[in-house]
């Protein structure tokens, strides 16, 4: 890969060169808004750019690599033990591939002891306040954010509808409500018929006998009762893990690549 230049991260980011200048050498005379101000930091690690002066913002990248992961500490119970089965299937999966996971809390401020972040289940709203306040790979995990400086590994709710459709004549789709807005309407209008749970009394009003779910939480609830068949492929979190480590790795290659948004 040819040596990344100014220029070319003005292009990127759609920029002067000079506005890049001012940024990447903490011109505080220049007035630049902060969003302009972050996608170039952003661009700046994605394309593999150190000038000395943010050179301790972008880790060198070492052989054994540390993630750490966010999630809405706000979530209910139920949202919680869906987390806690995706941070041992995670840490199972990136402990073979020399990664290790760290559990990251709140406030969001500058992480100086990972490679890369990971959130999972964030508002568009605490996805940006950490990617704003960090410029290491961010990977969104079931959550929609749409950025390209940022990947982003979600469910393919559309292919589960069909898969769906080819078994049941009705059923309801059935998962936990997601702390992303954009997701949870996602949902809403791939579905006919949908119940998000936010509760565990929740799950006592669901009176379908077809069930269709993505969550492991809602699966384990539901495929205990008689006279209910539930639609879930349990290989897909195990997908979605990978499409995550591929991500990681991508992203701290600092090669190109033009596949940011997965759907698993």
């Amino acid at each position: 890969m040819s040596k990344v230049t100014i220029k070319d991260i003005a292009k990127y980011c759609n920029v002067s060169t000079a506005t890049v200048s001012y940024v990447i050498n903490n011109k505080e005379t220049q007035s630049i808004s902060e969003d302009t101000r972050s996608k170039i930091l952003h661009a700046v690690n994605m394309l593999n750019y150190k000038p000395s002066v943010i050179a301790k913002n972008l880790r060198t990248v070492p052989q054994h690599k540390l993630v750490a992961i966010y999630t809405d500490e706000s979530s209910k119970y139920l949202n919680r033990l869906e987390f806690l089965h995706i941070l041992d299937k995670s840490s199972e999966y990136f402990a073979k591939h020399n990664m290790s996971l760290i559990y990251g809390r709140k406030p969001y401020g500058l992480i100086n002891n990972a490679d890369a972040l990971l959130s999972y289940n964030l508002s568009l709203e605490e996805f940006r306040e950490l990617g704003e306040s960090n410029f290491i790979p961010l990977i969104a995990l079931d959550s929609l954010i749409n950025d390209h400086l940022f990947f982003q590994v979600t469910t393919n709710y559309l292919k589960i509808k069909n898969d769906a459709d080819k078994i049941f004549d009705h059923y309801t789709f059935i998962g936990l409500k997601p702390s992303s807005l954009e997701l949870m309407n996602k949902i809403n209008s791939i579905f006919s018929n949908v119940k998000l749970i936010s509760k565990v009394e929740d799950l006592n009003d669901i009176t379908s006998n077809n069930i269709v779910t993505d969550s492991k939480v809602i699966y384990d609830y539901f495929s205990s009762k008689e006279n209910t068949n539930v639609l879930y492929n349990d290989k897909t979190l195990d997908k979605k893990i990978e499409q995550v480590y591929k991500c990681i790795e991508q992203a701290l290659s600092h090669n190109p690549y033009d596949i940011h948004f997965c759907e698993i």
